[in-house]
């Protein structure tokens, strides 16, 4: 084990340290299935919510060279491992440019909650509410800066992105939020969201409020579960299919904007001919309470 890994486990824990892959373009989960088949090469891409990178650095050897990825992390202590496994990795890949920011609904200086030991889970949630999330849960606070999309891409003279993933562990809606007017614009890019119940709770809404946002963009949907990706056009009473209770990602997508990365998605969706290789399971059921 090299020194900086040895290090890294030591000041982060030694599961929050990405794992090298033999071969470090391909996939490893289900999850990574999805993304190499709709990233396309040249892509730019927004990892909103990078933690250390392991998922901007995948995206950067699907997009290549051609491509550029986009990493935004609020939490400063988190930020600088980000950069150091940016600066390790020497493989043929897009740019990755890193961002010590969040992406929320305003420009705003706010506290990431962090239960101790476990960088992945930090939310802009209330503390206590975080806590009760995580049964009673040590948590730490980390002070952070926030833009909005709408300000980053109007003044960083960087394109949109053709591809965004949000890992925000509950706060989607308010990067969304944030985006209201290039939406408005007629901007609309792949989004690969978590989309987990109860950690949106602590936030006072639910699936429905951001599918129903995006909805209203046009945006139709794609839930990874366990046995394939599921078609599932949500509704106040049924915002969520029924499979999706052990899973936690979708992927939105404009049926004529994104049609051919959509069909090459055909393999993987449930009861396609495509192996779907492992997927995490949520910690609790996916259920809107």
């Amino acid at each position: 084990m090299s020194l900086i890994r040895r290090v890294a486990g030591h000041l982060f824990g030694a599961r929050e340290v990405p794992e090298a892959a033999a071969d470090p373009a391909a996939p490893r989960s289900f999850e990574e299935q999805i993304y190499a088949a709709v990233i396309e090469e040249g892509d730019v891409c927004f990892d909103v919510g990078a933690n250390f990178g392991e998922m901007a650095l995948f995206f950067a050897r699907r997009a290549g060279r051609g491509g550029m990825v986009v990493a935004f992390e609020p939490v400063m202590r988190v930020y600088c491992q980000l950069c150091t496994w940016v600066q390790l990795a020497t493989d043929a890949r897009a740019p990755v440019v890193t961002v010590p920011m969040g992406l929320a609904e305003a420009e705003k200086e706010a506290t990431i909650q962090v239960p101790v030991g476990h960088f992945a889970m930090g939310t802009l949630a209330p503390s206590a509410a975080w806590s009760r999330e995580h049964h009673a849960a040590e948590i730490a606070s980390y002070p952070c800066r926030f833009t909005t999309l709408d300000r980053f891409l109007r003044t960083e003279g960087i394109a949109p992105p053709d591809f965004v993933k949000i890992d925000v562990e509950g706060a989607e809606l308010l990067v969304l939020r944030g985006g209201a007017a290039s939406f408005g614009a007629g901007w609309r890019p792949l989004i690969f969201m978590e989309l987990f119940a109860p950690w949106e709770r602590p936030f006072g809404y639910g699936p429905w409020d951001v599918l129903a946002l995006l909805a209203g963009y046009g945006y139709r949907f794609l839930f990874a579960c366990p046995d394939g990706l599921v078609a599932h056009q949500p509704t106040p009473e049924r915002p969520l299919p029924p499979e999706f209770a052990r899973g936690d990602n979708v992927l939105a997508f404009q049926p004529d904007a994104h049609a051919a990365r959509v069909a090459a998605l055909a393999g993987l969706r449930a009861g396609g001919a495509t192996p779907r290789l492992p997927m995490k399971a949520p910690p609790v059921p996916n259920v809107v309470a």
